[in-house]
Order: C-alpha cells, then sequence, then structure tokens
C-alpha cells in the first residue's frame, strides 16, 4: 500500500516510494507535462517485485495507476497541506 511520495527537484529529480515494506528510491524519474512517473523495486516478502507508477497531476491531486506483476491498481492522492 502506498503511504506516500516525496519528490525533489533541484538539478536532478529524486524520489521517494514510501509502501508498506518500506522505503524505496525512485527509478527512471520523470515529470513533464503535468505527467510523473517512475519504477521502484520492492522487498514483497523476501522476492524482489519492480512497479511502474503513472500519474497527471491537476492542481493539488493526482490520478493514476501502479502497475504490478500481477495488473494494475489505481492510484488517487491530495496534496498535504
Amino acid at each position: 500500500m502506498l503511504s506516500s511520495l516525496s519528490l525533489l527537484w533541484r538539478d536532478t529529480l529524486k524520489g521517494l516510494f514510501k509502501g508498506s515494506t518500506g522505503d524505496y528510491q525512485m527509478k527512471d524519474l520523470s515529470y513533464e507535462n503535468n505527467q510523473v512517473q517512475f519504477t521502484v523495486t520492492i522487498d514483497a516478502g523476501g522476492q524482489t517485485m519492480s512497479l511502474d507508477f503513472f500519474a497527471a497531476i491537476d492542481q493539488d491531486s493526482l490520478e493514476g495507476y501502479l502497475s504490478m506483476d500481477y495488473g494494475e491498481a489505481n492510484v488517487t492522492g491530495k496534496k498535504r497541506k
């Protein structure tokens, strides 16, 4: 379960994916035309699994999906205040 995303943009865009199994550095992170996407490889009960995240950002919210080995899950979120 995705609990939070943290994005840092200075000279290079970096991000941290915080999920129920730990914190993971985002790979292939990009943000262009209000679209964000990245890949993380997580520990899923002793096995590794890649998650591909795609979302559109509209002001203070995002909507997209997470693609996994066994299917896709919808993702929505709002900016913390």
